[in-house]
């Protein structure tokens, strides 16, 4: 099933971003990614012990909120446990209870402990309570390592803004613009601090230089400035401006629904005040951490943000796209449905929502739930795609063309991106049993993304299984085997079609390739175990088909699986030949 486009939110230069990866490496070592894909969550317990095993377990699946509560539940039985108050505020804050973190902050200072997040913590609490001069003093004492070098000056020039101290602001947030690789951040946040206070010029200044860096393509830089025109009577220049970014992001909902909010009267500032500004700091930081698998660190960023600007929806939408990269559908569907409906991001809220609830097994509820967005002019074609694609998957190939053909006619003349629309459509042709409207589709798809290997691979594999076109699908396969070496799938499509043209030997060793790289699939074990029978292997052709009976096979397939496992194959026929090709 095809995954939708995700929202856009804040992206680094691509020279900021290096550096900021080289930053993160210093942080503390990420807890290793779930190996499975729904983890079983311990029993609760009444013993210390068996709370601080459940708490490691459900952290090492990375399971925030059961860690954070089963930690919790070893700290109460152990309340001076310095250990365990510092692997708990952590992940207090991580899953959303950031003053019960603070509290036992708190609680490690006094105990003279220190840790690295401890000042971040206590300063964004500061910030939010308005203490800005105890925020600043605070920022003073973390240390200046690791991500800290990025987030360190930036907290303390939105405290130094927020107590009106701007030019101390600036002298804070300088080291930033001495780094050449961290200028597009320290330009955008300088438009936001001078916007923020009133000193208009220089946040346009500000504004500008970041485009010149290659901001146009960043949503969030797009929007503070489009806000600042609209604010100055400017709108038709902020038509300009998302037009220019739509460009680059041509689906884009957020940027459409930006787009529409620009009829409304001015609106304020992104980073109205300097709660705001250190929430827009805090978000940076976590989605660059995002893109580095780093725990409950990106969690506890996000949670931060959140506490200081709870309308900071980009934030809600990472988190929500953490926990799906995750598994964790039940956090994820938490996430989305945060998402309010005034909410530039609400669209893709829903769309996220429901691939979220089709992914935990309600597919009822997301078709039901898709089928209330669809309208939405902001909303383009991604609803309508995900809904055919729920469709498609419970089987409902009819109804699942009407959606891509309704999809189809809102993108009007298809672009080379539009290419997964006709290969989606052309699946449910194929599956429904009408191969000419499959076939022209998928023609079509290879006409608008030449190279593009799932496409190369389906009309392939399908003509060999129709014993059309041989010559013409066997160049196809080696095409996608060659972008994708070790898809499993492809290089079973390519092993088959060299079964189908009387190639054994050479079926055989693609076949054994395919195993190796999926070996769980009860189709691919299938066809191997038929290409041992035709090289007369007939004990490893049966182990073969055994395994694939065990794999749960379709029933149809099954059945056939099953024959063979007493029979063995008839003797081969000839090859079939390989039909002249069309021009289609």
């Amino acid at each position: 099933m095809n995954m939708p486009i995700k929202s856009s939110g804040w992206r680094p230069s691509a020279a900021a971003f290096a550096a900021l990866l080289l930053a993160a490496c210093a942080m503390p070592p990420p807890v290793a990614p779930p190996q499975m894909a729904e983890p079983t969550q311990p029993a609760e317990t009444d013993t210390l012990t068996g709370n601080y095993l459940a708490a490691r377990y459900a952290r090492s699946v990375q399971d925030t909120g059961a860690a954070a509560k089963y930690f919790a539940a070893s700290l109460a039985d152990d309340p001076d446990n310095v250990l365990l108050m510092r692997r708990t505020f952590i992940l207090m804050v991580a899953s959303g209870q950031v003053d019960k973190g603070v509290e036992m902050a708190q609680r490690l200072v006094a105990a003279g402990e220190a840790d690295p997040l401890i000042p971040l913590l206590l300063s964004v609490a500061d910030i939010k309570a308005g203490n800005f001069a105890s925020a600043v003093a605070r920022m003073d004492l973390a240390p200046r390592t690791g991500l800290n070098t990025l987030i360190t000056p930036m907290i303390s020039a939105w405290a130094q803004a927020g107590d009106g101290k701007v030019d101390e602001a600036f002298k804070a947030l300088a080291p930033l613009g001495e780094n050449q690789a961290l200028g597009s951040i320290y330009d955008y946040h300088s438009g936001l601090i001078n916007e923020m206070v009133g000193r208009d010029d220089a946040a346009e200044a500000s504004y500008l230089k970041i485009l010149d860096r290659g901001g146009a393509g960043t949503l969030r830089v797009v929007e503070a400035y489009a806000r600042f025109l609209q604010r100055h009577g400017r709108v038709t220049e902020a038509r300009a401006l998302f037009a220019a970014y739509q460009q680059r992001t041509p689906d884009s909902s957020v940027a459409q629904a930006l787009v529409e909010s620009l009829a409304a009267p001015a609106s304020a500032p992104l980073v109205p005040n300097a709660a705001a500004g250190a929430a827009e700091t805090l978000y940076t930081a976590a989605a660059v951490l995002s893109r580095e698998d780093a725990g409950e660190v990106v969690e506890l960023y996000l949670q931060l943000a959140l506490y200081l600007q709870p309308q900071l929806d980009a934030a809600r939408m990472l988190i929500g796209d953490l926990m799906e990269n995750r598994q964790n559908w039940d956090d994820a569907i938490t996430a989305y449905r945060v998402v309010p409906a005034s909410s530039p991001y609400y669209s893709s809220a829903r769309v996220r929502l429901a691939w979220s609830l089709n992914s935990k097994g309600n597919s009822d509820e997301a078709i039901a739930l898709l089928r209330s967005v669809v309208t939405s002019p902001s909303d383009r074609t991604e609803a309508l795609l995900m809904l055919g694609d729920l469709l498609r998957g419970k089987e409902r190939y009819a109804d699942a063309v009407r959606e891509y053909d309704r999809a189809l006619a809102r993108v009007g003349t298809p672009q080379p991106r539009h290419w997964a629309m006709f290969y989606a459509r052309g699946i449910a042709y194929e599956r429904s049993k009408q191969w000419p409207k499959a076939e022209a589709d998928f023609l079509k798809a290879l006409q608008l993304q030449p190279d593009q290997p799932q496409v190369l691979n389906y009309l392939g594999y399908t003509w060999v299984d129709r014993g059309e076109r041989l010559e013409d699908a066997r160049r196809m396969i080696e095409r996608a085997v060659e972008l994708r070496p070790n898809d499993g799938f492809i290089v079973d499509s390519l092993g088959w079609a060299l079964y189908r043209m009387g190639d054994y030997e050479e079926a055989v060793v693609r076949l054994e390739r395919a195993v190796e790289l999926q070996a769980e699939d009860p189709v691919i074990n299938d066809h191997l175990g038929d290409a041992y029978w035709r090289v007369g292997r007939a004990n490893e052709a049966r182990f073969q088909w055994a395994r694939s009976l065990r794999l749960k096979p379709e029933s149809d397939a099954r059945a056939a699986t099953e024959r063979k496992l007493q029979e063995g194959l008839p003797p081969a026929r000839q090859p079939v030949p390989a039909r002249a090709a069309s021009n289609g």
